[in-house]
């Protein structure tokens, strides 16, 4: 299958890479935590796109499909941010953590 992007299988292989090497995988020269941020706002773009094409390939709307991508999407960019965040967070227990009273 063709589109745009070029063949299906060149979407899976570049995502069966993305696991075997992950972050091994950022050009010389590129900041790699600048890389890694980029890559997996793509991939939570990438998640909210399926829901679509499932949508469209079955012609029927699923709620749970919709509903499951939202949150994968939403997971993967709540983990961007947290683990790549440019400050690091304060470790439990340190001065940088506060209680609330209650």
């Amino acid at each position: 299958m063709r589109n745009e992007v070029g063949s299906m299988d060149e979407v899976v292989d570049y995502l069966l890479e993305l696991t075997e090497h992950g972050a091994g995988l950022c050009p010389a020269g590129v900041d790699r935590t600048q890389w890694s941020r980029d890559v997996l706002a793509e991939l939570a773009h990438a998640v909210e796109l399926l829901e679509g094409a499932v949508e469209r390939v079955s012609g029927r709307h699923n709620p749970v499909v919709a509903r499951n991508a939202h949150i994968l999407a939403t997971t993967i960019n709540a983990h961007r941010n947290l683990a790549l965040a440019r400050v690091p967070a304060p470790a439990v227990g340190t001065k940088g953590w506060t209680r609330r009273a209650g």
